[in-house]
């Protein structure tokens, strides 16, 4: 279904719950190398591009909040799924990111607020 995220090692993907998630943000980044010429024309390189992922969750339960931090305590490349609006699947290398997070709610299941997940793209593709 479009809007779907799924996150984890590759071919053990599991779906990010949509609750009280943000629409997703993509950055696209890159690296440059770039000089002024004895004429005084600026130049620039593009040594490479990627993007950035960033989901964010104003309010998400602690259930959920622990797969995330599971998953970032693997400390290894994880494949992201995005369902695009034309329901196909868009995959990409990704790096998990240190992130905080801020707890709202102690009774019953815990809830935390305002967490930020990044996940940067390990290899840069043409689409970046």
């Amino acid at each position: 279904m479009a809007g779907e995220i799924y996150l984890g090692p590759k071919g053990e993907e599991d779906k990010l719950t949509p609750f009280g998630r943000e629409p997703l943000q993509i950055n696209r980044i890159e690296e440059t190398r770039s000089d002024e010429m004895a004429s005084g024309r600026y130049v620039e390189d593009i040594l490479w591009r990627k993007k950035e992922f960033v989901i964010t969750y104003d309010e998400i339960k602690g259930e959920h909040l622990k797969q995330l931090i599971e998953l970032y305590n693997l400390g290894e490349f994880l494949n992201l799924i995005i369902i695009n609006e034309e329901g196909e699947e868009e995959e990409h290398e990704v790096k998990f990111q240190p992130f905080d997070q801020e707890r709202i709610e102690v009774i019953g299941p815990w809830y935390w607020a305002d967490v930020e997940i990044t996940l940067r793209q390990v290899n840069p593709d043409a689409s970046s």
